[in-house]
């Protein structure tokens, strides 16, 4: 009977701890999908290119924005745990950085009309010519993030019990 009462606790405090990341995790993954979104209205200058562009990056879009969203859930989660979360918490912000360079290089060059003037073409080229290589690049970042996370995470659980 014991155990029974023990998995039911085990459960209810899982589910517990699900509701209260669960916003840590939809804030930050769709604040970065609306950034992507508004730095490619201004550089496109149309918002229907924008969300083309959009459905066209989606699964990368919506992995990296994903990958960023867990990290940040994980984070919060591991400070309900615990307060020893110093080296998980550079790891988010790298990564976090990393998710939105991923993302603004991925629109940067749709500004191929301006940075010619600022002497900047080849960039915009190299951007263009690149861009599912960055997403990868990002979505690395946040696996290795996400992985490391979870293993810091894993040590103040058993620290715990």
């Amino acid at each position: 009977m014991n155990i029974a009462k023990d998995i039911t606790r085990a459960v209810a405090m899982k589910i517990d701890y699900l509701v209260k990341v669960f916003p840590y995790f939809v804030t930050p993954s769709a604040l970065l999908l609306l950034l992507y979104l508004g730095v490619m209205r201004l550089t496109t200058g149309s918002m229907e290119i924008a969300l083309g562009q959009f459905k066209y990056y989606l699964p990368w879009i919506l992995t990296l924005s994903g990958g960023f969203g867990v990290q940040v859930a994980i984070y919060k989660l591991m400070n309900i745990m615990s307060q020893s979360t110093g080296k998980a918490a550079g790891v988010a912000k790298a990564s976090g950085v990393t998710s939105t360079a991923t993302m603004l290089a991925c629109c940067a060059h749709h500004a191929v009309d301006v940075l010619p003037i600022l002497g900047l073409s080849a960039i915009a080229s190299f951007l263009d010519l690149y861009t599912k290589q960055l997403f990868f690049i990002g979505i690395v970042f946040n696996v290795f993030g996400i992985v490391y996370m979870l293993k810091h995470m894993r040590g103040i659980f058993y620290e715990k019990n």
